[in-house]
């Protein structure tokens, strides 16, 4: 049986049903922190309810070490008069793994071996799951042996600072120290760690400035000033006293950074003008981080378009690609996907959105990194991510326009011409059985309304039924529900026409469902449809364009704007009509 205590608390093997009641838990994790040692009942009664204890306690305490020795199944939960003791052999508990790698990381490091004392440092730090004990209630034991778990933890993380600083290897240092000083903001020693080592590789202004962030820490948190250490330290590097490392150092890029681009697809066709535009404006220099934001409806390929271009922007961004798909995330989540993936303890701490926000910009700070931010829904989710600085680029995904992100370039991405769908979705088949039946094939992605992923899922259900005809597929698609059979492999319209649907507002679905299944308009018939004035029927309107479900339709009046959904648009709107609105009928 193997306990653990660097973390939630943790029983391996868990049994079917475990130990699951608060008290068995509380009570079992009091033994576990005070294993192979006596505790009393008295104590025990103690941890679980403090100061206000049921008469009853003492049988209590009897009832739930049964019903937790039944569950352990074995001797380990030992009975002794008046308390219980909790045997446990080396190797049982992750506490004592963790000591026991720091014991002989201290021999290492006295001998001078850092690396085997940086590899005993690391191995002792990967054994932590998160707080220790965060999930059991916090009796006086429980409270005591979680800080004291903490602090040791923190000695650990500072120790292997230390190795690494004596081995010259500033970059993984730094990064480490800048979200520890902001966790750990009354740790002088680890600021003054931060110091050293921005005044080393010749940062001076950033260790200066260092120094300012931690004062004003101490004084607006505890209410006092920097200890002695700490403001010698200071003037020394005011003064220039403090040598700096000789060797060249990167910084962050000294490791290897993230590498998150999805696989770049070989048949992108007829991309190039917006590829144009993308890879121009993110190469440009300037005294902020650029920002593009990639536009379209579903299925229309702009996660293809932006993939692709990050293949060709990675030798510009050096330090990394973050790729962050944003369906269903807070801009919190997504901080802390960039944070995890740059590797910053920052990401897994309980902070606001501000001080995540500020772990990302000190991580980004003196990277080159390229941050993909895929399907976002509103510009609070664009700017959470723009990096700070001129050295990193934001390139975003969404199918609004997104017109209040601040300097961003907007590139539309539109479906494909008539010739450009026909030649994707021929190289997808097969050059002959396309050329077998090209009314077939112009029927298809016409019916598919020439988006990339439809035709994408299309040429895949024709792959797996050679013998079927292009010319059948698209009588299927014209006879059933299209967005049935547009569904392969993980690959489906529906889902993402749903995600759509969700951002709108009851009145906006009214318009999409009432409206969205005509042939095509106008203002005035959508809110009366949808029992909306004029006005909201103009909003709700310029809304579902905003998110691509409708286009506008020319119909060669000038002084009437007509609008009309494509193929797969109208299928669902059909689908939520019937659904929702059983009673109307089209």
């Amino acid at each position: 049986m193997k306990f653990g205590v660097l973390g939630p608390y943790l029983i391996q093997p868990d049994r079917k049903h475990g130990i699951r009641a608060a008290k068995h838990r509380s009570l079992l994790a009091v033994l576990t922190v005070n294993a192979n040692s006596f505790v009393t009942v008295r104590r025990l009664t103690e941890e679980l309810w403090l100061d206000a204890p049921p008469g009853s306690a003492d049988n209590l305490v009897r009832q739930y070490v049964s019903a937790i020795r039944r569950e352990l199944r074995d001797e380990s939960l030992a009975t002794l008069p008046g308390g219980y003791r909790l045997d446990l052999r080396d190797g049982d508990l992750d506490r004592d793994d963790f000591d026991r790698h720091l014991a002989r990381a201290r021999r290492e490091i006295a001998e001078d071996r850092l690396e085997s004392g940086s590899a005993e440092l690391t191995a002792a730090l990967s054994l932590w799951r998160g707080d220790p004990l965060g999930d059991v209630e916090q009796g006086p034991s429980i409270t005591a042996e979680a800080r004291r778990l903490v602090e040791r933890r923190l000695s650990a993380i500072e120790q292997r600072i230390d190795v690494d600083l004596r081995r010259n290897r500033y970059g993984r240092a730094l990064d480490e120290m800048a979200a520890l000083v902001t966790l750990h903001p009354e740790r002088e020693g680890l600021r003054a760690r931060q110091m050293r080592a921005l005044s080393a590789t010749g940062r001076r202004a950033d260790a200066l400035a260092a120094f300012r962030e931690g004062r004003a820490a101490l004084v607006d948190g505890i209410g006092i000033e920097p200890g002695p250490e700490l403001q010698r330290l200071h003037r020394q590097i005011l003064s220039g006293d403090l040598p700096v490392e000789s060797r060249p150092t990167t910084g962050p890029s000294q490791r290897a950074g993230p590498a998150q681009l999805p696989p770049d697809l070989p048949d992108l066709i007829a991309r190039d003008e917006e590829l144009a535009a993308i890879v121009g404006y993110l190469t440009t220099t300037g005294a902020t981080a650029p920002v593009v934001v990639v536009s379209g409806k579903v299925g229309v390929g702009k996660s293809a378009l932006v993939t692709h271009a990050g293949h060709v922007l990675r030798d510009r961004f050096p330090d990394g690609q973050l790729f962050l798909p944003l369906t269903g995330r807070t801009p919190a989540d997504a901080l802390r996907d960039a944070l995890r993936a740059l590797g910053s303890l920052a990401a897994s701490a309980k902070i606001s959105l501000r001080e995540l926000r500020e772990a990302y910009g000190r991580e980004l700070r003196d990277r080159r990194v390229l941050v993909i931010a895929d399907d976002a829904t509103a510009e609070s989710d664009v700017r959470a991510l723009v990096p700070p600085g001129a050295r990193s680029a934001l390139l975003v995904t969404s199918r609004s326009v997104l017109p209040g992100i601040e300097g961003a370039r907007h590139v539309p991405c539109l479906p494909l011409t008539e010739a450009n769908a026909v030649s994707m979705l021929s190289g997808i088949i097969g050059e002959q059985r396309a050329a077998a039946d090209p009314a077939g094939v112009l029927s298809l992605v016409t019916r598919l309304g020439r988006l990339p992923l439809a035709m994408r899922i299309a040429g895949s259900r024709l792959l797996v039924h050679p013998g079927r005809s292009v010319r059948l597929l698209s009588e299927r698609l014209r006879r059933y529900n299209s967005l049935d059979e547009l569904a392969y492999g993980g690959l489906a319209i529906r889902p993402r026409l749903a995600e759509s649907m969700r951002q709108l507002t009851e009145a906006e679905q009214r318009v999409f469902r009432r409206a969205g299944v005509l042939s095509s308009f106008d203002v005035a018939t959508a809110a009366q449809l949808a029992g909306l004035t004029v006005e909201q029927g103009a909003h709700a309107v310029d809304r579902l364009l905003e998110l691509h479900l409708v286009d506008p339709a020319d119909d060669g009046l000038a002084t009437i704007e007509r609008y009309a959904t494509d193929l797969l648009a109208r299928q669902y709107a059909r689908e939520r009509l019937a659904a929702d609105d059983p009673r109307w009928t089209v």
